[in-house]
């Protein structure tokens, strides 16, 4: 028998927000998924919530709260589970602990739900979640977030080769979503990034392909123009953050593995890290 955690005045409405930005979801094929279904999320001494972890698909790093792991890990193995529980309480919860049990009070309600970090971190997955959160981790210890740098296996240093940046979020958010004009969603966002401007393009010409187009004031950084595809439900990820965001790119072309994006959320304390479609 464990020792019981417990964790006092939890917001239910700032961990509702994280638990969603974590499912990362997207739409292939027509068709709703979660990239994260279950995650290990970590609580400090004074209540204060924090997740990490990669995408299924391995192409997608999303942290939410920090980048911090002191404090006590609690499994959460069905996101949308545990979204469904705290739809049912007040604006302000207490979270126990106990021999794989996980508790969720608030007023005269206790909701129990089995939760072990020995769980499948989604289904079929031969990685328990807590091995797949030790993996998500070891990813995160290559990307120095602060100073947008990211350094390989190898000890190679490397740099944005462009950045965007800008004050509000919800100006990417229009762009992207235009993706699912007439009922598309065809989850590829195309980036077209020169010295005078940045283009977006998403949606088929058969149904309505649109591009958007910004200017000179959305370019932070850009010693090398690029173009390049990017999926893993962009739109869904900048849907509702808002406030200032930067997106650093990353060219690993000539070690044949594409771009990459590094995407902060400076308001919200979110960021995520994506792999581009390889072509």
């Amino acid at each position: 028998m464990g020792d019981e955690l417990c964790f006092e005045d939890i917001s239910t409405d700032s961990l509702q927000f994280l638990l969603k930005t974590m499912q990362r979801k997207q739409t292939v094929d027509g068709k709703g998924q979660v990239q994260v279904e279950g995650i290990m999320l970590t609580i400090d001494k004074t209540g204060h919530c924090s997740a990490l972890s990669l995408t299924r698909d391995l192409t997608g790093l999303t942290s939410v709260g920090g980048d911090v792991r002191h404090g006590h890990e609690i499994p959460i193995p069905n996101i949308e589970q545990m979204l469904g529980i705290l739809s049912m309480h007040q604006k302000t919860i207490r979270i126990r602990y106990k021999d794989s049990m996980l508790y969720v009070e608030s007023g005269r309600k206790s909701t129990k739900v089995h939760a072990s970090p020995d769980a499948k971190a989604f289904g079929h997955s031969l990685d328990s979640l807590k091995e797949f959160t030790g993996k998500s981790w070891s990813l995160k210890s290559r990307i120095d977030i602060e100073n947008s740098i990211y350094k390989t296996n190898d000890s190679a240093i490397f740099s944005p080769c462009y950045t965007i940046e800008g004050d509000d979020a919800n100006d990417m958010f229009e762009a992207l979503r235009c993706d699912t004009v007439n009922g598309q969603r065809l989850n590829r966002f195309h980036f077209s990034c020169a010295d005078s401007d940045i283009q977006i393009t998403v949606g088929d010409p058969a149904k309505g392909m649109t591009t958007t187009t910004f200017g000179e004031e959305y370019i932070s950084d850009n010693t090398e123009g690029f173009q390049w595809d990017f999926d893993g439900g962009l739109d869904e990820l900048f849907k509702g953050l808002g406030g200032r965001f930067t997106m650093d790119f990353f060219d690993f072309t000539e070690q044949g593995q594409g771009m990459r994006v590094l995407i902060k959320f400076l308001d919200c304390n979110v960021w995520a890290f994506q792999a581009g479609i390889l072509q």
